[in-house]
């Protein structure tokens, strides 16, 4: 019999094997053949079995069932990683849906990979196993940061990675910086995936502290402390874009104040003056004085304008930058005057109250909350 289509074996030739004599004549098989898988027309191993005295022949086709074992379901791999799936047993030919052939396949692209695997006996298991990706790692280190000379900047990676590698070569959670520059990290979760992170770090430059210390200045006159460009003062608590001596006392003076630039990085710094009178004798023989109270003030300011002489003056409410904000005039028809002066208008800061006449100014600093 001819078996290219076992389904239909198709006779050849008659040919006895066997030279048996049984009273009942010949009833066994006159063969049992087992046919390989790699030499089965259909790819499965056949047993065929022909009987003489009948003439037929019959035709099994095994289906023998020998599972795969090793290859999981499932298998997680990271982005830009391989993995290697393997087969274990004695298998004569395993061969994977790669194209390849052997025990062993490495893989790195994402989905489902069939092994076909026959031993020689005729076994034939086919099995399949699915790539999917494991999650990468979430790392964040926060906005870019902006510092001042002198500081540091304390940069964290998220805890409970298995590894951390940062551009500066620490391989802590957390690295402390003091120079400007890009700064990144790595971290590696427990399934060996990577994730990274870059932070740009600025460290500005602390203002240039230029004006004046130890300066002589007249009572009479009014003097500007300026911080430099684009900088400001602060002093208790309030922010001054100049500091304005008038209207002190005859005294030396020290005042502790804070200069800050336009990135918010500060330097301490004390103002050291010194005022005197500068006037001749004729020029101070009036003795007019002003007092404000309170002050600091907020809503509004009592002015008491005290030895008031036979002129005419004018009382002058003065922004820092030296603009008259208010304005009255003043008969000296008694000696002494209170003025109540409104401060709702008036952003908070500092400003200054003076008396003017043909003899002189006469000043005190008035803050406003």
């Amino acid at each position: 019999f001819e078996l290219s289509d076992p389904a239909a074996p198709r006779f050849v030739q008659y040919i006895n094997t066997r030279n048996l004599n049984y009273p009942s004549g010949d009833l066994g098989l006159e063969s049992l053949i087992l046919i390989s898988y790699e030499d089965s027309p259909d790819g499965r191993p056949l047993l065929v079995a022909s009987h003489e005295r009948s003439g037929t022949l019959a035709v099994f086709e095994l289906h023998l069932n020998c599972p795969i074992a090793s290859l999981p379901d499932e298998v997680g791999i990271c982005q830009g990683q391989a993995v290697v799936l393997e087969v274990a047993g004695g298998y004569q030919e395993i061969n994977w849906s790669t194209g390849e052939s052997g025990p062993s396949v490495s893989v790195d692209s994402l989905g489902v990979y069939t092994v076909v695997a026959a031993t020689s006996w005729g076994c034939v298991a086919t099995d399949t196993v699915a790539i999917v990706p494991n999650p990468l790692p979430v790392v964040g280190l926060g906005a870019d940061v902006a510092a001042c000379e002198g500081e540091f900047v304390m940069l964290d990676a998220p805890p409970g990675f298995a590894a951390y590698k940062w551009n500066t070569g620490s391989t802590a959670q957390s690295v402390s910086v003091t120079g400007t520059g890009q700064y990144s990290v790595t971290v590696t979760d427990a399934d060996g995936c990577e994730n990274s992170d870059t932070v740009n770090v600025v460290f500005n430059s602390l203002p240039v502290l230029d004006f004046p210390q130890d300066t002589m200045i007249c009572a009479e006159d009014i003097t500007e402390f300026d911080p430099g460009a684009g900088n400001v003062f602060i002093i208790d608590g309030v922010t001054l874009p100049a500091f304005v001596v008038a209207g002190f006392a005859p005294n030396s003076y020290s005042v502790e104040a804070v200069v800050a630039n336009e990135f918010g990085c500060q330097q301490p710094a004390v103002l050291n003056f010194t005022v005197d009178v500068c006037v001749g004798a004729d020029d101070v023989a009036g003795a007019e004085s002003i007092e404000l109270f309170p002050n600091p003030a907020s809503g509004e300011v009592a002015v008491r304008l005290s030895h008031l002489q036979q002129s005419n003056y004018h009382l002058q409410v003065l922004s820092i930058s030296g603009q008259v904000i208010r304005e009255a005039s003043i008969l000296p028809l008694r000696e002494e005057y209170l003025v109540e002066i409104g401060l709702a208008a008036l952003p908070s800061g500092v400003y200054l109250v003076q008396l003017v006449s043909g003899k002189g100014v006469w000043a005190k600093r008035l803050i406003v909350w």
